[in-house]
């Protein structure tokens, strides 16, 4: 009996570690949780999803590039101040590359890759990882996450409360990294 209580305490914990958690005035959304969406979305046979780091200051995304040569990206960024009109989170980013290949010429070729990436070139590379996101667009190391655009949270901002949609009562006031999480403080809309 006390071996199935600590199997079913251990469960709850690694499910409670996914599950987002209620503030006074926002919430947080866990690493674990952000990570495997981001996995869910973007992995493939081009790369994959290693890791997300999240500190006070910024956040770390980690990918494996498989092709056109084995490389480790890692792309980092933070929150910039929300566009609660325009239903924008806007994140701005930079991208750092490192050669995965132990054969000298293909690090040097893969380094070549890199360096044009860093240059200007993952521009390209990060719209071609949000294309098929129709609610995320980049452009000048920038993403540009559209709320009104995102299904699950489309719904909630139309949503009526008390006769006025959801957005028209409740903003999100920032958006920042902190460590292991991504917190959103909300706040009562000027407009409503």
């Amino acid at each position: 009996m006390r071996d199935w209580g600590a199997r079913l305490a251990e469960a709850w914990q690694k499910t409670s570690a996914r599950l987002p958690r209620l503030h006074r005035d926002g919430f947080s959304l866990p690493r674990e949780l952000l990570l495997a969406q981001l996995r869910k979305h973007l992995d493939g046979d081009d790369f994959t999803v290693l890791d997300l780091e999240l500190a006070d200051d910024a956040g770390l995304l980690t990918l494996e590039v498989l092709r056109p040569a084995p490389a480790r990206l890692a792309i980092r960024f933070h929150f910039l101040p929300v566009d609660w009109p325009r239903r924008e989170l806007v994140l701005a980013y930079t991208l750092k590359g490192e050669a995965r290949s132990s054969s000298l010429a293909r690090r040097a070729l893969t380094g070549l890759v890199l360096a044009t990436l860093e240059a200007g070139w993952g521009e390209r590379l990060i719209r071609k990882l949000t294309e098929p996101l129709a609610w995320l667009s980049s452009g000048s190391q920038r993403l540009t996450l559209h709320l009104d655009r995102l299904p699950r949270v489309a719904g909630w901002l139309e949503q009526p409360v008390f006769g006025q949609p959801l957005a028209e009562r409740i903003a999100i006031a920032d958006i920042r990294t902190v460590p292991d999480a991504l917190r959103v403080t909300l706040s009562r809309n000027k407009a409503g």
